[in-house]
């Protein structure tokens, strides 16, 4: 009866901390590798009171664990290389996040224009922070108006640049009051065609 009572408590213990094991791994490609080898070692303590009944000896644990800890050390990233891998992949997750707020917040406020909304944001002292947003403003309609064409071998293809109307300076001023942002991080153009 003490065998049962052991195996059981082996069992218990093991699963106790597999499920502490498996809530502090990160999310990532090494978390499908530690799974696999959590499992074996809950087959192993499973199986080892019946291998000891058959045999009359322990499975060695020590063997198995060398080897697996050795897979698992060339497939895991390093510290910092995850940091930065996580860093990137947040500010990506971040600036994609601010620009649909601001898009929605300005078609909101503003439903008869669309815009194309393209946010630029950095990371310093553990936080992040946006150095700028690019608003697109267009006309929301189906029927577009034909732009005079001239053709001129003199022109240039530089754009020159206009000044802010009434407009432009009210979305800027929104935007900035909304997002809390420096209305100097803040640039208007128009699309084209819209």
């Amino acid at each position: 009866m003490s065998i049962l009572k052991e195996w059981i408590t082996s069992i218990c213990v093991t699963v106790i901390f597999i499920t502490a094991v498996e809530l502090i791994l990160p999310d990532n490609s090494m978390k499908k590798y530690s799974r696999f080898v959590l499992g074996l070692i809950l087959m192993t303590v499973i199986i080892n009171p019946i291998i000891k009944i058959f045999t009359g000896s322990n499975v060695d644990m020590k063997n198995y664990l060398n080897s697996y800890e050795s897979v698992l050390e060339e497939k895991s990233l390093s510290k910092e290389e995850y940091k930065e891998k996580n860093i990137a992949t947040t500010l990506k997750n971040f600036e994609n996040n601010i620009s649909k707020s601001c898009e929605k917040l300005l078609n909101d406020k503003y439903p008869k224009d669309t815009f194309k909304v393209e946010v630029k944001g950095g990371y310093k002292k553990e936080n992040f922070y946006i150095e700028s947003i690019n608003i697109g403003l267009g006309k929301n309609s189906s029927i577009k108006p034909v732009k005079k064409i001239h053709i001129d071998a003199s022109t240039t293809l530089d754009k020159e640049k206009e000044e802010y109307g009434e407009r432009e300076k009210g979305i800027i001023s929104y935007v900035s009051n909304s997002l809390n942002i420096n209305e100097k991080n803040i640039t208007v153009y128009k699309i084209e065609g819209k």
